[in-house]
């Protein structure tokens, strides 16, 4: 599918050093993200909110930092393309690193939000409602994060992204920290531990972890 979104929007899609193919290609997958985070932010948080799920929740407000990472992407590329001018001389490419420094920094925000309410939960626990819908809506987003992941990272080789790359390892952390969620949701039918908020700790460390690796990068 990628392949055929990039034949159709972008011409000349195999020139990769070229800085308009590159923005194209940026811009394609930044919106691509953004759809795809937004609707799993929907689902997340109105399941989490129904039944009562600290760690849906939690794998919710990741995928919402995630669209502000993509936006902070989009921008970035476009800004990266600008042409040189007399305070820039060599460029606006720098941008593109910004925009990842960006990236990490939201990551981190969510992260420290989230595990400080699932700590709150293990402490004062919530009974969560096993439902099939939330089951299917995990798994669901499971997929369509390996695909997210697939696809930044393939393109970020090609056009040398590290932003690219960036939000591909953090599809490939959601899909980590979405399977953490599900098996939580399973564990609550036969455990009265606070599960949810346990897994919602570990979540909120995992997403802390990779917003510190990608400010590395």
């Amino acid at each position: 599918m990628i392949n055929y979104l990039v034949k159709k929007f972008i011409d000349d899609y195999d020139d990769y050093k070229n800085q308009r193919v590159r923005q194209a290609y940026g811009t394609l997958c930044s919106i691509l993200s953004i759809i795809c985070n937004i609707v799993l932010v929907i689902f997340k948080i109105t399941i989490g909110l129904i039944v009562h799920s600290v760690a849906i929740q939690a794998d919710g407000l990741n995928n919402l930092s995630d669209v502000g990472s993509n936006l902070a992407s989009l921008f970035g590329f476009k800004l990266a393309n600008k042409h040189p001018d007399k305070d820039h001389p060599y460029g606006h490419g720098r941008y593109e690193y910004i925009a990842g420094m960006v990236i990490a920094f939201l990551i981190l925000v969510v992260g420290i939000q989230s595990l400080k309410e699932s700590v709150v939960k293990i402490f004062n626990p919530e009974k969560v409602m096993f439902s099939f819908v939330a089951v299917v809506i995990l798994i669901f987003s499971i997929l369509v994060k390996l695909w997210m992941y697939y696809f930044n990272n393939q393109i970020g080789k090609k056009i040398d992204s590290s932003s690219l790359k960036a939000a591909g390892q953090d599809s490939l952390n959601d899909v980590v920290t979405t399977f953490a969620t599900l098996v939580s949701l399973i564990l609550t039918l036969i455990t009265d531990l606070p599960v949810d908020g346990i897994i919602g700790t570990i979540v909120s460390l995992i997403v802390i972890f990779a917003g510190i690796n990608v400010f590395k990068d």
